[in-house]
């Protein structure tokens, strides 16, 4: 998470107080930075979790071991979190007959290793006809049709659910290549790049060669992307969101030596070096990236959480806001990217009281989290309406006028605040928010795409160095990341 949830968590406040402001004093902590993959055994992560789901209900007696006259299911996947957890924990205590126990696949350490070689270990298990009944996947990793049970047909003959409640767009983007529904999740992210209409407006297509341009006809600006974005976060950020450009996990091919890639790395370069925590620190405040914008200060500002609240702010800080999405070689594309997904295993003699459990994460009661866009399109509609919701009084003359909301924005170095007015969201902010929706595309993230960010790093290296050419550094990484994939083949 970057420096860019601050207007999100910002909005969030407007839903809540009358009035709101950035504080120069808040913690990086408080704005929900991700630290590195930290190590932590099974027992104790275990342990925490569960009793982080027991303080969810402290009105309800949790007991660790099934009842005796429950008929067992079980759930599994890599980093079950809190929250599914407590919704486990819930059903438990009001099944009559059922109970579910949760297998955590995460090893010893809690590492991006560990995860991957633990969500390996469960598609062994489901490839051959084992495995959990309910299979939750932390990272979309997971696509394999095959191993399980179409949902659709479960939705079709749900009394109350239909496939007419969810955003089509969404539900259409997890389907597999056969047209089934292996897995589903109730919320999205939405990742994109923005500007200003001074600054992209002239931009005909965002395609890699466009950022380029945009890159070399502004050296001025010592941190196009923000502080939070140096050179190499850049191309690890390429492959990561818009690697279907490059990199087609499917049919094991890639596409690293082509103008696209090359104009990306010459792009990179101009970008700033990385600096050591120490030097982070040395630093005066970044400024608030909105400001940034609004100053030419910075050229793009990349949004891993867009939702409506925050295109409202940096509609009303910037006036005519520019949502880019991620260059590729057809134009911008906005991202979706489903932080989790559960499916029901196609050998579980329990599939009807799986989907009982999966429905529950359906309804128009579920709980979103934060920062996320709901697949259900109620409560997006609910959303909606809140943000409308006018804050009104009576002015000097007795006339009713909004009252909108105040935004404190500081320049580099926190010192100047400037205060901007926000006001309630506009049918324009949302037909725009919905045209997003729209024409997002999925981002089908792979188990080892970790893996080649670590293939490619010593070459990038080689090339920021200028050891060797663009031309010279795509080629060798085509090549080393081509064998990778031959590897990775049946």
């Amino acid at each position: 998470m970057t420096k860019a949830l601050i207007p999100i968590l910002i909005a969030l406040f407007i839903l809540l107080l009358t009035s709101c402001g950035r504080s120069q004093d808040v913690s990086d902590d408080a704005l929900g930075e991700l630290y590195p993959p930290f190590e932590v055994t099974t027992d104790y992560y275990d342990t925490y979790m569960y009793q982080d789901a027991c303080n969810a209900l402290p009105e309800m007696d949790y007991q660790l071991e099934t009842l005796d006259n429950h008929r067992v299911l079980t759930i599994g996947g890599v980093f079950i979190p809190g929250n599914i957890r407590r919704v486990v924990a819930e059903f438990n205590i009001v099944s009559e007959t059922y109970s579910i126990e949760i297998i955590d696949y995460i090893d010893e350490n809690a590492t991006w290793e560990y995860w991957a070689e633990g969500f390996m270990r469960l598609q062994s298990e489901l490839m051959t006809g084992e495995g959990p009944d309910i299979i939750y996947d932390h990272f979309g990793w997971m696509t394999n049709h095959e191993v399980l049970f179409d949902l659709y047909p479960f939705i079709d003959a749900d009394s109350v659910l239909s496939r007419s409640d969810f955003f089509p767009n969404l539900l259409y983007a997890l389907e597999s290549p056969v047209s089934t529904l292996p897995m589903i999740a109730n919320s999205f992210n939405i990742n994109t790049m923005v500007s200003t209409e001074r600054t992209a407006g002239h931009i005909q297509s965002w395609t890699p060669s466009a950022l380029l341009k945009l890159v070399e006809d502004n050296r001025r600006i010592r941190e196009p992307f923000g502080r939070q974005i140096d050179r190499e976060q850049f191309i690890n950020q390429v492959l990561w969101y818009a690697g279907f450009d490059f990199i087609d996990w499917d049919n094991h091919t890639a596409n690293l030596d082509s103008d696209d890639f090359i104009n990306l790395l010459n792009a990179a370069r101009l970008l700033p070096e990385p600096l050591t925590p120490e030097e982070v620190f040395l630093l005066p405040y970044p400024g608030d990236p909105e400001l940034s914008l609004l100053q030419r200060n910075q050229l793009l500002e990349y949004v891993f959480d867009f939702c409506p609240s925050s295109y409202n702010i940096y509609a009303n800080v910037l006036g005519n806001v520019v949502v880019l999405g991620f260059p590729t070689s057809t134009g911008g594309v906005n991202i979706l990217e489903q932080t989790w997904q559960m499916g029901i295993n196609a050998a579980s003699p329990h599939s009807d009281i799986a989907w009982e459990f999966l429905r529950s994460f359906m309804l128009p009661t579920a709980e979103i989290e934060m920062f996320r866009f709901p697949l259900r399109i109620d409560i997006f509609n609910n959303l909606i309406d809140t943000l409308k919701i006018q804050h009104i009084e009576i002015d000097s003359d007795g006339n009713t006028v909004e009252r909108p909301i105040e935004l404190v924005l500081y320049r580099e170095g926190g010192r100047r605040p400037r205060v901007f007015e926000i006001h309630a969201i506009t049918d324009d902010v949302v037909d725009r928010v919905l045209h997003i929706i729209d024409t997002a595309v999925l981002n089908r993230q792979n188990v080892n795409q970790q893996a080649l960010f670590s293939l490619v790093d010593e070459d990038i290296a080689s090339f920021f160095a200028r050891e060797k050419s663009a031309e010279d550094t795509a080629r060798i990484i085509q090549n080393r990341v081509q064998a990778f994939l031959n590897e990775q083949q049946p």
